[in-house]
């Protein structure tokens, strides 16, 4: 009898393992991927908020600087930081 009849049972054990085995790495790893870039989509949209919003607010500190300048024929050097230093903090 060859190798093969005598042991095709466990052969094939072995064999049905292996794939359930491999299929079972390969789907914890998509979700391990999918949950990853879930993450990191999360973390730069966030980012992104924080960045805008930090804009958003530097180009409203210039824009009433540029109010300010325009209201008076003379700023003063202390007028100014009075001004801005609420603004910066």
């Amino acid at each position: 009898m060859s190798f093969f009849r005598r042991y095709w049972s466990v052969l094939a054990i072995i064999a049905i393992g292996l794939a359930l085995t491999l299929g079972a790495l390969d789907i914890d790893h998509q979700h391990r991927t999918e949950r990853f870039a879930n993450d990191l989509r999360q973390r730069a949209a966030d980012e992104a908020g924080r960045i805008q919003r930090s804009l958003d607010v530097s180009v409203e500190v210039l824009e009433s600087v540029g109010g300010f300048f325009d209201s008076s024929e003379l700023v003063e050097r202390k007028e100014f930081k009075i001004f801005i230093g609420a603004r910066l903090v």
